[in-house]
This record gives C-alpha cells, structure tokens and sequence, in this order.
C-alpha cells in the first residue's frame, strides 16, 4: 500500500492523472480503512469524473470527504519510515536419521523493533496534524516467511536425508569409521539456513497530507520524544510540499522538497 502511495503522488507531479487514480485505487484495496486514501480516492473519481465508481466509494465509506486544497493554499505530503526490517537468524533443529540425529539450519526473524506512538508533524509551535500507520512490512515479512517455511524445511530436511546416506554408505565400507566421521562434522559445519533479507527497508511507513497558506515554513516531525531537526522551505500557492522523515532508535531526520 504505501508503495502505491507514493507512485500515486509521483504520477501526480508527472500530470498523470489516470495513473494516479489507478494507484490511489490499488492503496485503498489494500487498506480500505484508511482515511488519508479514502479522500484522494474520492478526490480523483470526482476530477476525473467516475460516477460509477464515486457512488460505489460513497456508498461504502460514508461521511469520508474528497480533499480539497483551499484557493492561495498547498499541500504538503510527508512520507514517514521508521525502523528496518528485523534481520534473519538462525535456529538450529535436531531430527532423527537412520544414521543418527543430526541438524538443520531454519531462518527465523529476530525480534522486532518496538511499536512507537504515531509521528507528529510540527510548523513552529504548532501541531499540524498526526501521521496515519499505513503499512507494517515487518508483520509482511512474518507472513512471507511462514509462507515459505514448509518448502524451507521440506529442502533442508531432503539435504539432511542426503548427507545422512552418505554417512551411512561411508560407514559400512571397509576402514570407513574415519570417512563416516568426517562427513558427520561436515554437515553439521556446513548447515547453514538461508538469511538474505531486505534489511534496508523500513519497519513502519505512516503518511499525512494536508493543505497551509503560502508562506516561509519552518517543518519538523517528532515521534514518541525524538524530533527531527527544523526544515524551512517558501511555500507558493498551488505547490507541493513532498517531505520525506525517518527515525532510526533515538534520531529522527527530515527532509523537503517544493514542486
């Protein structure tokens, strides 16, 4: 969802506008719940003019309202990412073979990071509105993995079987005692579970977007006690703001862009 997002506001500063909408379309099926996509759904089936789709929208989510952007007025748009993605880690399994118990290698993820209150975004001293969560990859990343668990296994499992024979065949050879053993610590040293992971990406995304008067603007984000430093930006009437905020443990940063 939040990759839709913001291929739906890129295709948006392209002029794209039914690019846009279909992207917009695609975040609200994945969470149909969210009040930032409801508005902009709502907004583009009005501007583009799908009165199917409008009165299927209204029907569905009543009393939601299209954004509208004041006259004299922009818009700022903050995309917020906190966190990464817990790395992999490897836990060990012991199970029964006609040669003897020996050991797989699975993947498991570490803990991961604490859940932290929404982030807020500030003008001076002044409260501009709270991010909505959007998309949670870490609980993505659990439910791709278990997904996958069962083939993980079943494959570790069949190399386990595999190295088991040849121990096995080692063994009833003639003077094979020694081969046995070392293929026996072969395999135990080389197991190893699989644990490549997208670890640069980002544990948490939440999105706000709202409208302010033109004007020189001084933005900064803050999100359980941790605050970005400020960014000033001028802001011209009917322009976007894009800001882009990330807090990593105790350090928060932010940065902007006016279109």
């Amino acid at each position: 969802g939040y990759v839709f997002y913001v291929s739906a506001v890129i295709r948006e500063l392209l002029n794209d506008e039914n690019g846009a909408y279909i992207d917009y379309k695609k975040a609200a099926e994945l969470h149909p719940d969210h009040p930032v996509i409801r508005a902009d759904v709502l907004r583009w089936a009005e501007r583009l003019g799908m009165t199917e789709d409008l009165a299927r929208y209204r029907s569905a989510w009543p009393g939601v309202l299209a954004r509208s952007i004041p006259p004299s007025s922009a818009e700022v748009i903050l995309f917020f990412e906190e966190e990464f993605l817990p790395f992999k880690q490897e836990a060990t399994l012991w199970i029964p073979l006609p040669s003897g118990w020996t050991a797989i290698a699975l993947p498991v993820l570490a803990s991961p990071p604490s859940v932290w209150p929404p982030p807020v975004i500030w003008e001076g001293n002044e409260a501009l509105g709270r991010a909505e969560p959007l998309t949670d990859l870490t609980a993505l990343a659990a439910r791709a993995l278990q997904e996958r668990m069962p083939a993980i296994a079943t494959r570790q499992i069949a190399r386990a079987v595999a190295k088991g024979t040849a121990v096995e065949v080692a063994n009833r050879q003639k003077g094979g005692e020694w081969a046995a053993l070392l293929l026996s610590l072969y395999n135990l040293i080389s197991e190893r579970a699989d644990l490549r992971s997208w670890t640069s990406l980002p544990a948490r995304t939440s999105i706000w977007r709202g409208t302010v008067p033109l004007g020189e603007y001084t933005f900064r984000v803050e999100q359980g006690g941790v605050t970005s430093p400020e960014l000033r930006l001028t802001v011209a009437p009917g322009s976007r703001v894009i800001l882009w905020g990330y807090r990593t443990g105790r350090r928060a940063s932010l940065h902007g862009v006016t279109f």
